[in-house]
């Protein structure tokens, strides 16, 4: 009876364990989600800036010839 108690015992301590390395892990996690969709964000935004700029060299050629510069990308 008592060596059950202990397994029981040793069950629930490895259960409160978990338990914490979970809440641990999934803090962490959101973190990390919230930081990867700032990312995402920012780099759909850079593309779409990159497309617009694309359709406005398009839309130039036929006016006078467009040449792509560094300073025409350079996010601030």
């Amino acid at each position: 009876m008592a060596e059950a108690l202990g397994i029981a015992g040793s069950i629930a301590g490895l259960a409160s364990i978990a338990d914490a390395v979970f809440r641990l892990v999934f803090k962490n996690a959101k973190a990390d989600v919230l930081r990867l969709a700032e990312e995402t964000q920012s780099i759909a935004g850079l593309l779409l800036r990159l497309a617009l700029l694309a359709c406005g060299f398009q839309d130039d050629d036929s006016q006078h010839e467009s040449t792509l510069r560094l300073h025409h990308v350079i996010s601030y």
